[in-house]
Formats: structure tokens, C-alpha cells, sequence
């Protein structure tokens, strides 16, 4: 538990919950990270940024025992620098801003896999800041190399078990 009580439902707030600058292959696994002020993880470009680092299976702006309480005051990923990261199988929940902010120069960010919940803003931004219009991808520069989001082109769904799934398709 970082930035939150033991019992999961209350602050003992940071700045930033976790922030890793320089070093290759750091992992944050398996935490909850709530209630801070700034972003949950910070992969910040101090100097030396940090390289393959991997945020697996964490809650961020969400407590385990109760996920509509523990909001980060910004981001729950925010990758300042380095490249090869990946962000995968995180619950985001709550959190003031974007849920995970890509900013130039990182690339080769790998983000699959998370479930995002309540953010006030986008669930992935990549810089520049907001959203951005999809083009050609020829000879594009900034953060994960200005990839496109997803065109849906058709959806459906399948009731089961007293709950709903959802089956999207795209291009990308």
C-alpha cells in the first residue's frame, strides 16, 4: 500500500507514489497505489530516464477493498522519459487527470491489458496534450511515435451470468 491507510479506504498521501528515475528492468508489481497528490508512478527523466520498466497488475487511484475511493491528484502513469516500457493488467481508477500520459521523447510504450474507470480525463494521452487526430503515421516523432488510436467500426454483446460482454473491433 503506498499513499494509503492499511485498511485501504484512507490517505496517508505522497507527492508522487512511486518514482523511478535511471536504472533498466525496474518492476512495480502487484500494489496498490492511492491517494497522492501527483501521479501514482512517475517515470521521470531526471537526468539518466529509466529504461524497460514494467507496472503490472497494480491499482492505481483505487483501493483492492473498495475501488470508488483512492484518487491520485494526477496522473496514474506519467512517463517523462525513457523507452521500451510496458503497462499492463492495471486497474486506473479515479484519478484527476489522464489515466496514463505519454510524453515526448518515450517510445516504444507497451500498454495493454488495463481497465480504466472514473479518470477525469483520457484514459491514454500521448503528448501533445488532448486528444490527436489520427493521420498517415508517416515519419510522425513525439511520444510513442504519435501512434493512432483505434477506429471502432462495430461492436456487440453477449448477455451471460448476469452481466455483459462486449466484443470491439478495429483497424488498428
Amino acid at each position: 500500500l503506498i499513499g494509503s491507510s492499511r485498511s485501504g479506504n484512507s490517505a496517508l498521501a505522497n507527492a508522487v507514489g512511486v518514482r523511478v528515475t535511471g536504472g533498466t528492468g525496474n518492476v512495480i508489481r502487484n500494489n496498490t497505489i492511492a491517494f497522492n497528490t501527483a501521479q501514482a508512478i512517475l517515470l521521470d527523466d531526471d537526468g539518466t530516464p529509466p529504461q524497460d520498466v514494467q507496472i503490472l497488475n497494480n491499482y492505481l487511484g483505487a483501493s483492492g477493498a473498495n475501488l470508488a475511493v483512492g484518487g491520485n491528484g494526477g496522473n496514474a502513469v506519467r512517463v517523462v522519459g525513457g523507452n521500451g516500457h510496458a503497462i499492463r493488467g492495471n486497474y486506473i481508477y479515479n484519478n484527476q487527470t489522464d489515466g496514463i500520459a505519454v510524453l515526448t521523447p518515450s517510445r516504444r510504450v507497451w500498454i495493454s491489458a488495463n481497465r480504466f474507470v472514473n479518470n477525469l480525463r483520457l484514459g491514454i494521452d500521448l503528448s501533445p496534450d488532448g486528444r490527436n487526430p489520427n493521420d498517415i503515421d508517416i515519419d510522425q516523432t513525439g511520444a510513442n511515435d504519435r501512434q493512432n488510436f483505434p477506429a471502432l467500426f462495430n461492436s456487440g454483446g453477449q448477455a451471460f451470468q448476469g452481466s455483459t460482454r462486449v466484443e470491439l473491433s478495429s483497424d488498428n
